[in-house]
């Protein structure tokens, strides 16, 4: 399980490769950083588990 009281960046964007540069960048500078490609107005589900898995509150 991740550290949940570690700050995280989260990168939203449609283009994969962007957001993966960032992601990578963010990584490398030592921060914790997660990525979600796509629209997160049409995919709430996934983004609320995204960020459930991140912070290991599952089901709270």
């Amino acid at each position: 399980m991740t550290n949940a009281a570690e700050p995280t960046a989260v990168v939203i964007g449609t283009d994969p490769t962007r957001v993966g540069e960032i992601v990578a960048d963010l990584e490398a500078r030592g921060l914790r950083a997660a990525a979600f490609v796509g629209d997160p107005a049409e995919d709430t589900d996934a983004v609320a588990e995204m960020l459930a898995e991140l912070f290991g509150r599952r089901g709270e």
